[in-house]
């Protein structure tokens, strides 16, 4: 009988458990020789030498309002998700020279300018100064894949002073107003969370607190927080069009501000409290985050 034989791989192929590594690590040191680092704060960021900023105190957009005496002097940053980029700098000049150096070696196309990135939609007005994000296909498919599309919408993601409460197991289980859904309801509840988490991590900081209160039924949800999920619906049936607006005539365009707010033991079933906060940037929001706090209110 023939000894097994196995073929030894000389290239990595699409679709292999170890292909995305490869990738990142071939790409990773051609931008490298592209005079390109990755940023510290995030791996699929790169920047150029000149877009570092020397000192941590200075505005965060200092360095692309200062003028560069040479063309490759011009900082730029690139965005990399997997095989998709997104070029940033005030010069067209070096956007083009390293479109060209890619190009060269890799196989690409150009979508030229940015109008929709990871299901995010980008709207500019480049005489007035403003560019907007926002989420509007993304939320009518939403609405429609759940049978929203023409409901009667609400202004408001929960209730007015609405507060979700857990099972009891030794509740009455034939109980109507709170349930437990079965696989199906489960499995739709978790759909429309997951799609709602989307939402809140690109452009609709609004949903943030909501879909965190939501997102903590995932395992057991019942029908009370099923109705809960849906009234959010009903809310992006109102809000589709709603977009994160900066401008660059913003007085405090160049220095961001931060809020945040915690309120006290809203919880009922565990009394923990939540914070939350917000930074913004030429008047847009650029991060938001809610959780829990670790410790009980009393």
């Amino acid at each position: 009988m023939d000894k097994p034989q196995v073929c030894k791989l000389r290239k990595s192929l699409y679709g292999l458990k170890q292909a995305s590594r490869l990738w990142y690590e071939h790409i990773d040191h051609f931008l490298s020789s592209l005079s390109l680092q990755r940023s510290e704060y995030d791996p699929n960021i790169y920047l150029s030498a000149s877009t570092t900023l020397t000192d941590r105190t200075d505005p965060p957009l200092a360095i692309w309002n200062s003028k560069q005496s040479a063309q490759n002097n011009v900082p730029i940053i690139l965005l990399l998700y997997v095989d998709d980029m997104l070029l940033f700098s005030p010069s067209a000049y070096r956007v083009t020279t390293i479109k060209h150096l890619l190009r060269a070696k890799y196989k690409m196309t150009d979508l030229g300018p940015v109008r929709c990135f990871l299901g995010i939609e980008i709207d500019r007005d480049r005489s007035r100064g403003i560019l907007h994000i926002h989420q509007q296909c993304a939320v009518r498919k939403l609405l429609a894949t759940n049978g929203f599309s023409d409901c009667n919408g609400h202004w408001t993601p929960p209730p007015p002073g609405s507060k979700l409460l857990r099972l009891d197991p030794e509740s009455n289980p034939t109980n109507d107003t709170a349930r437990t859904l079965d696989s199906d309801g489960k499995q739709r509840y978790q759909s429309i969370v997951g799609s709602l988490m989307w939402l809140i991590l690109c452009t609709r900081p609004d949903l943030t607190f909501t879909v965190f209160m939501l997102s903590k039924f995932s395992s057991t949800p019942t029908t009370e927080q099923l109705s809960a999920a849906t009234y959010t619906l009903r809310y992006l049936r109102n809000t589709a069009n709603l977009a994160i607006q900066y401008k660059t005539s913003d007085p405090e365009a160049t220095m961001p501000i931060g809020y945040t707010y915690s309120d006290f033991a809203r919880d009922p079933d565990d009394r923990k409290s939540t914070s939350g906060y917000v930074f913004m940037l030429a008047g847009g929001a650029i991060t938001w985050r809610a959780r829990k706090q670790l410790l009980v209110a009393f």
